[in-house]
């Protein structure tokens, strides 16, 4: 599920907001700690990742609510001394009695000015709480150890757990460019994806298929989705943020009590239901209609309707669309595969249908050519692309023997 892209999030303590990696599990850990808007409490939080409790679901996110602080009565608060803002047109120097009202109710204080070149300096991110008006020090655990949280009480709404994608450059790209890698790697990108306006935001390796390292060393990419399990609850929406980037968000109706855990959930709706039916989880799965891909016939029956489609993507191609798939396949997907010492099964497969891919392309170039020969420069150099991937062993052995290979897979 999503959430309208101007949903508030509780303040974030930047200082104390921050991802690490475990160096016992390898995997990420993020810390947060957050602002009430309206109780002057600081709620504290720690996701790590480790087994889902979902069946064969390999890793979640686990979220647990640390506890709370309470900013301690006035009399006993040490003002950080960075907070001025000044209209420097009604304000000269020399002048001995300014005064400023704070936020949130907490009243006026004095200010002098004094020196002979005055300027306003940036807030440095030291201070806590309302416009970094107080130290870590003036919020202290209550004497009842803190209250729980719920999304739903005075002050509080969703928490901002960072984001989805993109996180590399590489991450954005057109659908022409998506939805041919995705049916190279085994329709595995797919699973991962999310669409913004005219771009999918992709954090799939263009050489593996599979989350590339930085997606790896963050959160979001580890919160599973609730399907179609009633005895699931989702506390994570998705928030497109510009047209440009994916968050997560998460919000909590149930109060959570100091130490709880949760499991972060999502719902990808139904535009996630083909992935399910293939991963075995879809509404016809459960209703024994079809079968997932663990089934030889079902899988099979499958890849040769998704080959066909495929194949009537490429028979529409125009020679703009060829020369751009073509960069991509060859620099980006097959000239870094062909580097590799060893290559994991998703990729022999990616091999094997490039080559089929550029006996279509091939066939499509000299269709959309004006003299149905390539015989231009770039028309050229576009064959030079196809002989790339045709310049292998493709039409010998491809797969070492013992390997084990998906028929039409």
């Amino acid at each position: 599920g999503d959430i309208p892209n101007d949903s508030p999030t509780m303040t974030p303590i930047p200082q104390k907001c921050y991802t690490r990696i475990n160096p016992e599990t390898n995997m990420p850990e993020r810390y947060l700690t957050v602002l009430s808007k309206c109780n002057e409490y600081l709620y504290d939080f720690m996701i790590i990742i480790k087994k889902s409790n979902i069946s064969d679901s390999g890793y979640g996110a686990f979220l647990t609510y640390k506890g709370s602080k309470k900013l301690i009565e006035r009399d006993k608060l040490t003002f950080v001394s960075h907070l001025a803002v000044f209209d420097k047109e009604k304000t000269k120097t020399g002048k001995s009695s300014l005064s400023a009202t704070l936020e949130d109710g907490l009243g006026d204080v004095g200010v002098t000015i004094r020196g002979d070149c005055l300027g306003l300096t940036e807030n440095d991110n030291s201070g806590f709480g309302p416009l970094g008006l107080f130290r870590e020090s003036d919020y202290q655990v209550p004497n009842d150890g803190g209250v729980p949280f719920s999304s739903d009480d005075c002050g509080n709404t969703f928490l901002d757990l960072g984001r989805y994608a993109p996180f590399l450059p590489s991450d954005r790209k057109p659908l022409l460019l998506f939805g041919v890698k995705d049916f190279l790697f085994s329709f595995s990108p797919a699973e991962w994806r999310f669409d913004v306006g005219d771009q999918v935001l992709d954090i799939t390796s263009d050489v593996t298929g599979e989350p590339h390292e930085v997606a790896c060393n963050n959160i979001a990419m580890y919160v599973n989705e609730i399907g179609h399990d009633e005895s699931l609850v989702q506390n994570v929406v998705s928030n497109e943020v510009g047209r440009r980037m994916v968050k997560y968000l998460f919000f909590q109706m149930k109060p959570l009590r100091v130490g709880e855990e949760v499991e972060l959930l999502v719902d990808y709706t139904d535009t996630y239901e083909d992935i399910r039916e293939r991963k075995g989880y879809g509404k016809r799965n459960l209703d024994s209609r079809v079968k997932s891909d663990t089934d030889g016939p079902t899988r099979l029956e499958r890849n040769l309707k998704e080959r066909l489609l495929i194949q009537r993507h490429l028979q529409s191609y125009n020679k703009n669309d060829i020369e751009t798939v073509l960069e991509f396949v060859v620099e980006k997907i097959y000239k870094p595969i062909q580097k590799l010492p060893r290559l994991t099964w998703r990729q022999w497969i990616a091999k094997r249908r490039l080559h089929w891919m550029a006996l279509l392309i091939r066939n499509q170039l000299y269709l959309v050519t004006s003299r149905g020969t390539p015989s231009t420069a770039d028309e050229l150099s576009l064959l030079d692309k196809l002989d790339v991937i045709d310049d292998d062993d493709n039409n010998k052995i491809l797969f070492p023997v013992g390997t084990f290979v998906y028929v039409n897979g």
